[in-house]
């Protein structure tokens, strides 16, 4: 949320809950007007028709939700703010074990049974090379650094 009230220049009151459920508890009874939540949580209930995905978060429309447009389609150029997941070495493990890793979990994560078991969790997959992986990460820091800073959040 913070990124896009920072893009929006727009002020939202933060809700401190407790998890994913009871927010999602309060954005289907009305009590809260807008929630940003991973696909996993909320797809079942776009599905059964309990609440409505107004945009996606990611860069690109998802498979999963063909007909939902991007919050940037929507008018927020430059937002995207998706949940990802790396798989990390120890520094100093050698290239050709870093290789081989890398080349092994792409295999397995374009292997269908293995795409459709994400999907179903409200997940696309989307293996990197190292390279892209470091440069996404490193883009990634600098993204959510600059906006814990000028919201001044602390670790408290």
């Amino acid at each position: 949320a913070m990124l896009f009230q920072s893009l929006t220049q727009t002020k939202m009151t933060h809700v401190p809950y407790r998890g994913t459920a009871p927010a999602l508890q309060d954005i289907m009874v009305g009590t809260v007007d807008i929630f940003f939540d991973n696909l996993g949580s909320s797809l079942s209930l776009q599905q059964g028709e309990k609440l409505r995905i107004l945009g996606v978060c990611s860069p690109e429309r998802t498979p999963l939700l063909a007909n939902i447009p991007t919050v940037q389609e929507s008018g927020v150029p430059g937002f995207a703010s998706v949940t990802w997941f790396a798989l990390m070495a120890p520094k100093g493990t050698p290239q050709v074990i870093l290789d081989k890793l890398n080349a092994a979990f792409t295999e397995i994560l374009r292997e269908p049974d293995i795409k459709s078991r994400f999907e179903a969790l409200g997940v696309q997959a989307t293996p990197m090379d190292i390279n892209t992986t470091a440069a996404f990460i490193e883009n990634e820091r600098a993204k959510w650094g600059s906006i814990v800073k000028a919201a001044q959040i602390t670790i408290e």
